[in-house]
């Protein structure tokens, strides 16, 4: 966290706080629905949309041939997760993180999810200083 805390000047606690809400820490965590994975609950969706990929090819590096399954690497999520929360934390600030819930394209619709924000900032509180 930490790594891609400093890399990607978002606040590590911030990344925890996401990290608790999507997966409470569960390195193995599957949404079938989305479908999302692992720890910060990557999309990727064979076929259809992968916010993986997208995130890969963004930092310019090779997504793994094992997708899904790479996204149960917690080193592997958490430099994507951290790279998507950065762009949403340094465009929008925090008060608008659940963007990494609901979406950009969705967020600018006026969709919003005032629940998940709200536990990601008390998750965010509560791991200050940590």
């Amino acid at each position: 966290i930490n790594k891609y805390a400093e890399i990607y000047q978002v606040p590590a606690n911030l990344i925890a706080a996401i990290i608790k809400i999507e997966s409470s820490f569960n390195a193995h965590a599957l949404n079938a629905s989305d479908p999302s994975y692992g720890l910060m609950q990557i999309q990727h969706k064979p076929g259809g949309w992968s916010t993986a990929l997208a995130i890969c090819k963004e930092l310019g590096i090779n997504p793994p041939s094992a997708l899904p399954d790479a996204l149960y690497d917690p080193d592997f999520n958490v430099q994507l997760g951290a790279k998507f929360l950065s762009e949403i934390y340094l465009e929008y600030g925090i008060d608008d993180v659940d963007i990494y819930n609901v979406g950009e394209t969705q967020f600018h619709k006026g969709l919003r999810n005032l629940e998940y924000r709200d536990k990601v900032l008390t998750a965010y509180r509560a791991y200050e200083g940590a």
